[in-house]
């Protein structure tokens, strides 16, 4: 996590828009909403720290509620308040931890922990201050909702008299959750104060860091993800970085020494399937299936791939049609993961648009994969802004769902890709495997 600059001997040095959103609510006492729209990596989480802290001070000795929110409790105690008590140990400032009750108290001042991811579940305490954390990362309609129940929480006035007020932390991910969220206020002519975080302002990061994340993105998504503005990033192909051109090659034998790993989509009487082989630090999709009987993938997966290992990472929303088949799949011989759940379709996209990009992903250029090339081309996205779902087994979603399923768990898993898995912009925990071999599931 990205923090301010200078904290040796108790000396921190905010970095600009650090020190414009923690003013600003002294500044604009008449303000409710308040928003830090930071690039990846600019300080948005010890933004809070750096509040939280003016706050005690603001309030010492005066009975104040704060509410301390992310996506989850888990991820809270990770990133805010992991810092939090590491500055108030350093600095000998007692606090009182609460695990139990998720309650934090320093001094006179109660600081509640609130999961944004259940919406629905934000009722009961009345506060006088909200602190939020990454609130576009969660899906758009619960952001919303979540937006909402924090209004309706955030309304006692504080003891100075100044009115109850709401501070958003977040990176923004297009016109989703957060954007809707600040189009809203305007049109309700509610007034609100917003700053930019740039990533390229955290002068802690190493410039070849930085330089890296610039390389990685579109120009879009540099806007977006890097200086904190608003940018459609749903529009076009879902895949503007595969050019067949340049990513279709000449196939070369696949050899028993290769791993190959095969991501497969799972659909009532039809499926499609992806492998994908790792050579020199190259990712390259060997191979696509198209299922009429799902039941006969393993044996045509094994005869396609006699003395290879396998490992097979399947739609982890399919489990019940996964459970009409797992002994033929261990009989083939072959390894089976399965994620908890199905990784984000944002993580997704962005992992298999950013290997193409770097040079690192490629297709061979057969008739075995000559399907799954053409739903890179053609896919786009809906006029809801989502990759589109096409209807029956000609849709390029499912050839591209498989794909990406393989692609995900590979650059989670395996230290030669840790690169681009730390310039990423996920920031959800990582999904877990589970190896059905032998098991239940």
């Amino acid at each position: 996590m990205a923090k301010s600059q200078n904290q040796n001997n108790g000396d921190i040095k905010p970095f600009i828009h650090q020190r414009q959103i923690v003013s600003a609510p002294q500044a604009f006492p008449d303000i409710s909403y308040f928003f830090l729209c930071g690039g990846y990596g600019c300080g948005k989480s010890f933004s809070i720290v750096l509040m939280i802290i003016c706050l005690c001070k603001r309030y010492s000795g005066k009975d104040v509620t704060i509410g301390l929110c992310s996506t989850t409790i888990t991820l809270l105690k990770k990133t805010v308040i992991l810092d939090l008590e590491k500055i108030l140990k350093k600095t000998n400032s007692p606090f009182v931890y609460n695990q139990q009750d998720n309650i934090i108290t320093i001094g006179t001042i109660r600081f509640l922990l609130i999961a944004t991811g259940q919406p629905t579940d934000i009722y009961g305490p009345n506060i006088n201050i909200c602190l939020c954390d990454e609130i576009d990362e969660l899906a758009e309609m619960k952001a919303i909702e979540a937006h909402k129940a924090l209004s309706e929480r955030t309304r006692i006035t504080l003891p100075d008299g100044r009115k109850p007020f709401i501070m958003y932390f977040s990176t923004v991910h297009g016109y989703r959750g957060l954007y809707k969220i600040v189009q809203k206020l305007r049109r309700d002519r509610l007034r609100y104060c917003l700053v930019r975080g740039l990533t390229r302002n955290n002068t802690s990061l190493d410039p070849a860091y930085v330089k890296n994340l610039y390389a990685i993105y579109d120009d879009n998504e540099r806007m977006a993800y890097l200086e904190g503005m608003f940018v459609n990033l749903m529009a076009g192909r879902v895949y503007p970085e595969y050019d067949e051109r340049k990513h279709r090659i000449k196939p070369f034998e696949v050899g028993a020494e290769y791993t190959v790993m095969i991501g497969q989509d799972l659909n009532s009487g039809f499926s499609k399937a992806a492998a994908v082989i790792k050579k020199d630090g190259r990712l390259y999709v060997t191979c696509g299936w198209s299922f009429d009987e799902i039941g006969h993938a393993p044996e045509e997966m094994r005869k396609k791939y006699v003395q290879n290992e396998i490992l097979w990472f399947p739609d982890c929303a399919g489990k019940e049609i996964i459970k009409g088949y797992k002994q033929q799949i261990i009989d083939w011989g072959i390894q089976c993961r399965i994620g908890s759940a199905n990784p984000r379709i944002l993580d997704r996209l962005f992992y298999v648009n950013k290997l193409f990009r770097m040079g690192l992903l490629y297709v061979f250029n057969t008739k075995e994969t000559d399907e799954l090339s053409e739903a890179l081309k053609v896919r786009a996205y809906d006029q809801n802004g989502k990759p589109e779902k096409g209807q029956g087994e000609k849709a390029p979603d499912h050839f591209c769902d498989a794909l990406e399923y393989v692609i995900y768990r590979i650059v989670r898993s395996d230290p030669e890709f840790m690169n681009l898995k730390e310039l990423s912009r996920e920031n959800v925990n990582e999904n877990g495997y589970l190896n059905i071999a032998g098991k239940n599931v």
